[in-house]
């Protein structure tokens, strides 16, 4: 009998290489080519690891990133990661740039103080190759809204959804069906059922686990009518409505020793004929076939059901998709099946003590180890937390062996590695496969052929590209060299244009946010064109559909939430100093060196702006042309007039059109400053060669140029990791309490193959049960967790 409750596990796509030597036939060489035409070894993969699953308004959300190449194994170059956070409604709410490389591949994002509560998705994206893209969901609270006042909804049975094994339901032949039951927000419930047959009459009981998932065995007649009620009431079950007698249907049956075994059943009405007595069963797991066979019914199907047996050493590690077809080639039934070959890490840790005080400070003992107990090293990372910060059921054990066991079409179940441990368990997570909406999804796919993958050259991955095609040709023609200048880092850089229409620009890592200028010159260094940017790293906010689901509170987070609101600490309960960081530029405060600077508090108030240049500003002057005047700069170091106006900036916002100038408000000018020497124009090439003058505006005055601004590209420069700061907070007599609930973070803790790794934190003010959760990976791509937990007392140090 199969186990009936089944738990959530988390499976996401890879690409590991497997192949078999079975017997080959057309339609199996056609679904190889397929396969093999659409996995592109130089696509991408990634996998991020966040603290936990929710959040709260001005919290730290700390992440470490993967990169894994086709074969499954980390990419040890370095890459450009971007990081969005997506609101409920599909807007691209905030987002960082991360540049990871081996030993530094963590990151983390800021959440702003009002930050609207709400589910949201958390995005990264390998620049250069968005079809590895990784997505997860996590909930974001705000005690800030609704006065501060946090209740919570009572959570009740919304919806229960029915998947028979191998897609039907087959009369007087014994079927299991796996169910999942979730309530009002979309999460899991528990719940209990039963189902009757038109008589009233209990056929068989079923129960769910917490997550609402489970599974029951069902023996209906063929001409039977059943009914099910979930909670006491009536629900609707349209699998039960069509009960197919001629049809026939793949089953997984059990586990032996190293063996998965399954059986083709079918109905009381299947007839073998020459049409219909040859079929195909494949298994594929991240995109590649790694079993195929072709098969014979030569006996009646529903007496005698035709037994496979395969070798579960031949198989890859992780979730196999089974699919049989006919000898058309047509998709008759499907099966996931975990296979377990036991090939991962085994990572073992110990806490000095099992209880510790508040402020303890805590000393924790790793090892790693293959599957043969040969020490290896590994890259690691650790968290501690507070168990009450869990949204789950479960500690959210491992994701990264989720992950890397998964499979494409598995992913919306959860935490895989917890049925590692026994036989009864990986029964328990093979009926949770059951639900499993899509498992025909892949076979389809290749049966009708999919798009390519198309994969950018990574080496553009932090390039601005510039497209000149549009321009007039005349103009074109004109331009010598385009120079970029960057707002707020000074940055500067300059490219020949050499008869390109495409021009790829290398910028620098930054932290923050650029705002983009482009010009280009002619070869005397004269002004031609401002050139606007179409570059996939200007980008635009990307729309994605909008989550129309509420925030569930349970009673652990509520508590986590009015713990918090204790104390007005920001930041202090997350082990982040967000004060002395910021992930971009809020304001233009660009420090450049200056040959004059006229402060014009200590003059007379003059009327116009352009008294105020010409009695002020003693190298400035005013040249008469027949459209009006121009405004000309004079060399500090002799006394000939540049030709050109200079380059203006009014708040660090840059033109050539003295215009703007003009129309400035005289009241509103609160500093000049005059940029007139090879040693102070320096920095801006070719764009200062006539000089440059900065017009800083009082508060409050609105400035002339700030849609220009708003117009200029953008494009993310680098979010630099910051530690997490995992000691207690000491402030002498006046000790402020600590709240600390994610107590310690590192993302980059590696093992050599003959030492063991010893790290060291502080516990905090909170009496609770915390968590420690290790996650690792081997060169060769191993994979392995651990978890284990300890005790904090209410006495101090």
């Amino acid at each position: 009998m199969k186990l009936r409750i089944a738990l959530i596990v988390s499976l996401f796509l890879i690409i590991t290489l497997c192949g078999y030597g079975q017997r080959n036939s057309s339609f199996i060489g056609k679904m190889q080519e397929q396969f093999e035409v659409h996995n592109n070894p130089e696509v991408e993969y990634l996998f991020v690891e966040f603290d936990k699953d929710f959040y709260v308004n001005g919290e730290t959300v700390w992440m470490k990133i993967y990169p894994f190449n086709h074969q499954g194994l980390l990419i040890a170059d370095s890459r450009y990661i971007d990081i969005e956070v997506i609101s409920p409604e599909g807007e691209v709410y905030l987002e960082s740039r991360f540049r990871i490389e081996p030993g530094r591949r963590g990151g983390q994002i800021n959440l702003p103080a009002d930050i609207p509560q709400g589910i949201y998705r958390l995005k990264a994206a390998n620049i250069g190759n968005e079809y590895g893209s990784f997505m997860t969901e996590v909930s974001i609270y705000n005690f800030r809204e609704s006065n501060k006042t946090i209740t919570s909804a009572k959570r009740r049975f919304q919806n229960v959804s029915f998947f028979p094994e191998g897609g039907r339901i087959i009369g007087n032949v014994e079927n299991e069906i796996g169910f999942k039951a979730t309530d009002q927000y979309g999460r899991g419930f528990k719940v209990d059922g039963e189902v009757v047959d038109s008589t009233g009459a209990t056929i068989t009981k079923f129960q769910s686990d917490q997550n609402g998932i489970g599974s029951f065995i069902l023996l209906p007649e063929k001409l039977g009518k059943y009914k099910i009620y979930v909670q006491g009431a009536l629900v609707e079950a349209d699998v039960l409505k069509s009960i197919d007698t001629d049809q026939i249907k793949l089953e997984f049956n059990d586990r032996s020793d190293n063996f998965l075994n399954f059986r083709i059943v079918a109905g009381d009405d299947y007839l073998i004929t020459d049409t219909n007595k040859d079929f195909y069963l494949l298994g594929e797991f991240n995109n590649q076939l790694c079993y195929k066979n072709k098969l014979s019914l030569n006996q009646n199907p529903f007496t005698d059901p035709l037994k496979i047996n395969i070798s579960t050493s031949a198989l890859p590690q992780g979730i196999i998709n089974f699919g049989l077809f006919n000898q058309q080639g047509e998709w008759i039934s499907s099966r996931l099946v975990f296979n377990d070959k036991k090939e991962g890490l085994n990572i073992s840790a110990q806490t000095d003590q099992l209880n510790y005080t508040k402020r303890g400070k805590v000393s924790l003992e790793i090892s790693v180890t293959d599957y043969l107990d040969v020490p290896v090293s590994s890259e690691l990372s650790v968290k501690v937390y507070d168990q009450q910060i869990s949204n789950r059921a479960f500690p959210k054990l491992a994701g990264l062996v989720s992950y890397k066991y998964g499979n494409k079409i598995s992913s919306s179940l959860d935490h895989v590695d917890l049925y590692f441990k026994n036989k009864e368990k990986l029964s328990a997570l093979d009926a949770a496969l059951l639900t499993i909406e899509n498992a025909n999804k892949i076979w389809q796919e290749n049966e009708r052929g999919r798009g390519s993958n198309t994969i950018d050259d990574r080496s553009k991955q932090n390039m601005l590209v510039l497209d000149l095609s549009e321009l007039d040709p005349e103009i074109y023609k004109q331009i010598s060299r385009v120079s970029v200048m960057s707002l707020e880092d000074k940055l500067v850089i300059e490219e020949y244009v050499d008869n390109r229409k495409i021009i790829e620009i290398d910028m620098p890592d930054y932290q923050g946010k650029r705002h983009i200028w482009v010009y280009g010159f002619n070869y005397k260094g004269e002004r031609v064109q401002e050139i606007k940017m179409h570059s996939s790293q200007t980008g635009h906010k990307k729309k994605y559909m909008p989550i129309n689901r509420d925030v569930a509170l349970n009673e652990d987070i509520i508590d986590y939430l009015s713990f918090k609101q204790k104390e007005n600490l920001i930041n202090l309960s997350y082990g982040s100093r967000q004060d002395i960081y910021s992930d971009e530029t809020e304001e233009l405060g660009i420090d450049r060196k200056v040959d004059n600077t006229i402060d014009l508090e200590d003059y007379v108030t003059l009327p116009t702006t352009k008294e105020i240049i010409n009695e002020l500003v003693s190298k400035a002057t005013f040249k008469k042309e027949k459209d009006g005047y121009k405004l000309l700069l004079t060399p500090k170091e002799s006394s000939y007039k540049y030709d050109d106006s200079p380059l203006i900036f009014i708040n660090n916002v840059p033109t050539f059109d003295y215009d703007h100038v003009l129309s400035l408000d005289a009241k509103s000018v609160e500093r000049i400053k005059v940029c007139n020497s090879v040693r102070t124009l320096r920095d801006f090439g070719t764009f200062g060669l006539r000089g440059a003058i900065f017009f800083e505006l009082k508060e409050g005055y609105e400035n002339p140029l700030e849609s220009i601004y708003n117009n200029l590209a953008v494009i993310n420069g680098i979010t630099y990791p910051f530690e997490f700061h995992g000691k207690a907070l000491d402030h002498g007599e006046d000790k402020i309490p600590d709240f600390r609930r994610l107590l310690y973070w590192n993302p980059n803790l590696k093992t050599s193959e003959n030492e063991k790794v010893v790290v060291e934190f502080d516990n905090a003010d909170i009496s609770s049960d915390f968590i420690i959760e290790i996650q690792g990976i081997s060169k060769d791509g191993k994979v392995g967790s651990a978890v284990l937990e300890y005790g904090v007392n209410e006495l101090e140090n």
